[in-house]
């Protein structure tokens, strides 16, 4: 059973909370879901410019100065200096042949072969119902933000994308 890099980022990112490895990193810091703090990563002392949010389990900070979001995959390579890859594959390898099938089955790789040979209707349907899916588990705090503009990007490429 082979794991890609997205799926071992994912798993650390399930194991581990944002919130406890920002207060390792930085005691003092007011790391607390839904209240303002400074961005850990990078020059932040006047006013706190990013927040911490908790969608059941799924921790992310958003820095609005940055504009960007951080999962706890991000603070574990950027002020740890971490190798996630490694990291994933620890927390892989102490994984049931059961875990790991359930894992993978939760999580799937779209990397399919098939997938270079559907027809443009096919493609179409097929993003359109991940979209749903996504909106679905985003409202019940299941996907994350970026998860979900992740789907609706990939819906509007295809939807403008002209086939000949």
């Amino acid at each position: 059973m082979t794991i890609k890099l997205w799926q071992l980022k994912l798993l650390v990112n399930e194991s581990y909370s944002l919130i406890k490895t920002l207060k390792k990193y930085n005691p003092e810091g007011r790391y607390v879901a839904g209240q303002p703090c400074f961005c850990p990563f990078h020059e932040n002392t006047e006013t706190p410019s990013a927040a911490i949010y908790d969608n059941e389990g799924s921790e992310s900070l958003y820095c609005f100065s940055e504009k960007r979001q951080y999962k706890v995959t991000d603070a574990l390579e950027k002020l740890f200096n971490y190798d996630v890859y490694a990291l994933g594959m620890a927390l892989w390898n102490k994984m049931s042949d059961l875990d790991k099938k359930r894992f993978i089955t939760e999580h799937p790789d779209s990397d399919n072969f098939g997938e270079m040979f559907s027809t443009k209707e096919e493609k179409k349907e097929e993003i359109n119902t991940e979209l749903e899916k996504t909106k679905l588990l985003y409202k019940s705090g299941k996907a994350s933000l970026e998860d979900l503009l992740d789907k609706y990007i990939n819906w509007h490429n295809i939807n403008k994308f002209r086939w000949f």
